[in-house]
């Protein structure tokens, strides 16, 4: 009887944990998702791509900052590493000289302040999570957004789309106290990255290869094809950015449960058969509600039904993700980032120079297919040797 009601217990705990991330990631992300809308609604194509361009800059500088990336903090904090403090120092001092080599590069100080401060919220997003403080996690990552698009719109209307970057990295700042806190949590002591190394140095270049991945497409599509195409393929990617909200949500919600050794399996199959009708709502409703409020986005209606298909290997992919992270074995994630970003660069330069923003479309799906069944054969033969 005991044994029923402690699992009882904690099955009621684990859907109010899980019920936290789905409401913080459905309210922020659908707030997140109404401002990027919005703004394609008001502004030109041209002016959409190219902030979406230095977005895409000012995420990869970031993550190559982040020394102590977010599912590191995660797996760290969950296993109550002392580490996790000197991963933040190091991390918020590489993030300063990203943002100085940005404004070399670029010469935007809005790109190099919010390369900056998008460390801040990784820092921040991966303590909470891995504290299993989930309540905590939904508050913050809700009021950034509600003060991510406050800020945007009023940096918007008063500066005009220069300013709309300053509104979004100023939203940030909300996570400095957890930043400050957790920088003084323990003593900084760098003598723990040596018995740390590995799993800190490959899940780093994992998630640089993952932020790449992400970006890439961007910076590579608007010196190929324009900042308007780039603009009608960043408003596809908002599309699927919420078709992925749902998986996202238990991917948050398993990785820390993979890393204290919980089963969550019956959960990922309904995730997997979940996101199947995702992709089925994205290619049936695109055509339907798109050129109603997009009448400038011509190219988009096509673009959104091809990569709307990627619903599915993304959730397979994330949750093999959060296996190989529980298991310190962040190398595969790593190679399959790196065998998806060929496949990306090869696809937009070959695919796009002869399809255009379609042979974009294709490319994008390909690379996350093809990484998928990477890290299904990987997770089988790391699986039979720890069997054996």
């Amino acid at each position: 009887m005991d044994n029923y009601w402690t699992n009882f217990k904690k099955k009621i705990i684990g859907q109010k944990d899980l019920a936290s991330i789905g409401f913080a990631n459905i309210v922020g992300s659908g707030i997140s998702a109404i401002f990027w809308l919005y703004l394609a609604s008001v502004i030109e194509p041209t002016e959409y791509g190219e902030i979406h361009y230095f977005i895409g800059i000012a995420t990869i500088g970031s993550a190559f900052s982040l020394i102590g990336t977010q599912h590191t903090i995660t797996v760290y904090t969950a296993k109550k590493n002392n580490i996790v403090s000197t991963l933040f120092l190091v991390s918020l001092i590489c993030s300063v000289g990203a943002g100085i080599i940005i404004f070399i590069l670029v010469n935007r100080i809005d790109v190099s302040i919010l390369a900056i401060l998008i460390t801040f919220f990784t820092l921040g997003i991966g303590t909470f999570l891995g504290q299993k403080n989930y309540k905590k996690y939904a508050t913050y990552f809700v009021i950034q957004r509600i003060l991510m698009v406050t800020f945007g719109l009023i940096s918007y209307f008063s500066f005009g789309v220069e300013g709309i970057l300053f509104g979004i990295a100023a939203s940030y700042l909300v996570y400095t106290k957890i930043i400050m806190d957790s920088v003084r949590e323990s003593k900084i002591d760098f003598s723990l990255f040596k018995p740390n190394r590995k799993f800190i140095t490959n899940n780093y270049f994992m998630m640089v290869t993952n932020s790449v991945n992400t970006q890439i497409d961007k910076l590579l599509i608007a010196p190929i094809l324009g900042f308007a195409i780039l603009g009608n393929y960043s408003l596809a990617l908002q599309v699927i950015a919420l078709l992925t909200i749902a998986p996202g949500i238990i991917f948050k919600y398993v990785v820390p449960q993979d890393a204290s050794g919980i089963p969550s399996e019956k959960l990922r199959k309904q995730t997997i058969l979940f996101s199947i009708g995702l992709s089925i709502i994205g290619i049936c409703v695109s055509p339907l509600l798109i050129p109603i409020f997009f009448e400038q986005y011509t190219e988009v209606v096509m673009i959104i039904q091809i990569m709307s298909l990627v619903t599915i290997p993304i959730t397979i992919s994330l949750f093999y993700f959060s296996k190989f992270l529980a298991l310190e074995q962040s190398k595969f994630t790593l190679i399959g980032g790196l065998i998806k970003i060929s496949v990306m660069v090869s696809g937009i330069i070959v695919l796009g120079s002869f399809f255009g923003i379609i042979g974009m479309a294709i490319s994008f799906v390909l690379a996350s297919t093809i990484e998928c069944i990477y890290f299904h054969y990987s997770f089988k033969k790391l699986e039979s040797i720890t069997k054996s």
